[in-house]
């Protein structure tokens, strides 16, 4: 799928970026909540199939992030849409902490990048050190049946497998990583039975950022 919205790849200040990402979410969601009203309309026998094919289309946006005309699923606008709005809520938390940051590179909604990759889904420069972070908004508490947790951990370079196992990274990354998730899935994952939490190899801190997003800082056991 191509990108709703287009990943910035080259270093400007983070709160440059953080209010053209706010541009760009706010012209989506218009779209979005346009789309919607067609539900309302839809006979009931048929409005799942019909609900599950309503288009969300856009032209002209005050944002040069958002392409000037688009035409995609209601469900995959609101799911990204989701997504971004943790990735702003994380955004906000540094310019909290560190107004100076310098965004490096952002993929706010990249489906899937190659795994030669290096690139995070937020990477910024703070206090003089790299900080990465990997966004999801998993809504249950309950499970994570795709393994979200180990696959972004492995994306920020914090672990790698080992036949079926999981062990740390050797070497370690330098820099901060986070997570940034869904308050939730963040409750789930700071259980102390959670993969390299219980053998002792990693920990987490729980963070609260501004808006309903949670971040959860991974540090490494001596």
């Amino acid at each position: 799928m191509a990108h709703l919205i287009q990943p910035l790849l080259q270093p400007c200040p983070l709160q440059d970026a953080w209010q053209e990402l706010i541009r760009a979410h706010h012209a989506l969601v218009a779209a979005a909540r346009q789309a919607a009203t067609t539900m309302a309309a839809v006979e009931a026998d048929d409005w799942g199939v019909a609900a599950k094919r309503v288009r969300v289309t856009w032209a002209l946006t005050p944002s040069g992030l958002l392409s000037e005309t688009g035409d995609q699923p209601l469900t995959e606008v609101i799911n990204q849409c989701a997504t971004v709005e943790r990735l702003l809520d994380a955004m906000a938390w540094v310019l909290s902490r560190a107004p100076a940051a310098e965004l490096l590179l952002c993929h706010p909604t990249t489906s899937s990048r190659p795994k030669e990759s290096a690139d995070n889904d937020l990477v910024v420069e703070a206090a003089g050190e790299r900080w990465c972070f990997e966004v999801s908004d998993v809504a249950s508490g309950d499970a994570d049946g795709n393994q979200k947790e180990l696959k972004d951990l492995g994306s920020l370079g914090l672990i790698a497998r080992e036949g079926d196992r999981w062990r740390l990274a050797d070497p370690y990354p330098p820099g901060r990583h986070f997570l940034v998730v869904s308050p939730e899935f963040g409750a789930r994952l700071c259980r102390p039975t959670r993969h390299l939490l219980k053998t002792g190899q990693l920990r987490y801190s729980r963070l609260n950022a501004p808006g309903q997003s949670v971040l959860l800082e991974v540090h490494r056991n001596p």
